[in-house]
């Protein structure tokens, strides 16, 4: 389930199926303890209702950390 705020407005959406992948929680778990948040398209799409499968190609992440962590991390293998 993934919370959205958008100024004093929350909405909640349920994550489906298809984004619930394993190369996606190994990506964030890598990240961690960074908070990291999916952010463009795909929230927009989950936003309107109108995620289509294809869109776990193309899934954009925001992190707080730093470029040199993101960069130490062996992503290649996921």
């Amino acid at each position: 389930m993934l919370c959205f705020r958008a100024s004093s407005r929350m909405k909640t959406v349920e994550i489906p199926t298809f984004l619930r992948t394993v190369a996606l929680a190994k990506i964030i778990s890598a990240l961690a303890p960074a908070e990291t948040r999916l952010v463009g398209g795909i929230v927009r799409d989950l936003l309107a209702g109108e995620l289509k499968e294809s869109a776990a190609m193309d899934i954009d992440l925001a992190t707080q950390a730093t470029p040199e962590e993101v960069l130490s991390l062996s992503l290649i293998h996921i």
